[in-house]
């Protein structure tokens, strides 16, 4: 596939609108492929529900479940399309090119939750068959697609369903191009920014969803995207918390430094009085 071709974006959106329903995270997705995309490119939602302030996407109906959306995004788009989660953002420039390169981690661990049992199961075949086993599924995509493929990686798992973690498998198989140490993740409590030019990817689940990786992504992606419209949450008065991170970003301390603002889980409040800091005007 060519990089000048026009690149097709497809999100798997739940109705339920994520953690705080009101689909934040598409929000800044959204926003971070609007700011560091280059190259022509469209964006759908395979759902069968649009955010109200979305505008601009085209939409792919289908019936609930994420392995039925990925089979409508391989139907509209046989040729290949990038398939995209909400919680995943862009940190750097990049084209269609960079995002063929998924991101992968070397090794599969044991296994603690029903997920990793799946990806062990996968690990296995692909050692009886003396392919590959790169972890393609942790670092949770961005994923490049096309029909032949999902065709291929249902054929040989039939009755696949949910969050069956298969791309590992069939990206294997092809012995597909990756990239690592490519993705930073936010699981946990926000320890600081992501330090810039080391990252291609920001990816978090709801655990990592703090007040505090808010705020970093709030002040990064602060300009509304072409595919918001008049809904858009109007602007508040920054809080401490904001300032906090600001001041961070200003003074380049990131995940990669020595003196990080360490922010608190459950309080997004500064946990080390070193890197406490006084935020208030002299005289106030």
């Amino acid at each position: 596939m060519s990089e000048n071709k026009k690149a097709h974006i497809v999100y798997p959106i739940h109705p339920g609108g994520g953690k705080f329903k009101d689909d934040t995270e598409f929000r800044y997705s959204l926003r971070s492929l609007e700011k560091h995309f280059k190259g022509d490119y469209d964006v759908t939602v395979s759902g069968n529900k649009l955010p109200k302030w979305v505008q601009g996407v085209k939409q792919l109906k289908h019936k609930q479940g994420l392995k039925s959306a990925l089979v409508a995004a391989a139907a509209a788009y046989p040729d290949g399309f990038i398939w995209m989660y909400d919680d995943c953002c862009l940190l750097r420039d990049m084209d269609l090119a960079d995002l063929m390169l998924t991101p992968t981690n070397k090794g599969i661990g044991n296994a603690q939750t029903m997920w990793s049992l799946d990806l062990i199961k996968i690990r296995d075949r692909l050692k009886e068959e003396g392919r590959p086993t790169l972890d393609y599924s942790r670092p949770h995509g961005p994923y490049w697609f096309d029909k032949a493929i999902i065709d291929e990686a249902f054929a040989d798992w039939p009755g696949m369903s949910g969050k069956f973690p298969f791309e590992t498998w069939i990206l294997n198989k092809r012995a597909w191009p990756s990239r690592f140490g490519a993705v930073k993740q936010y699981y946990h409590a926000y320890r600081g920014a992501p330090a810039k030019g080391k990252w291609w990817f920001l990816n978090y689940n709801d655990n990592g969803n703090t007040k505090g990786l808010r705020d970093w992504l709030s002040l990064n992606f602060n300009e509304p995207s072409s595919f918001e419209n008049g809904c858009v949450t109007k602007k508040v008065k920054m809080t401490s918390e904001e300032r906090l991170i600001r001041l961070e970003l200003q003074l380049g301390i990131t995940d990669g430094g020595v003196n990080q603002i360490t922010v608190n889980g459950d309080t997004d409040k500064p946990k080390n009085k070193v890197a406490r800091v006084n935020l208030r005007p002299k005289g106030g």
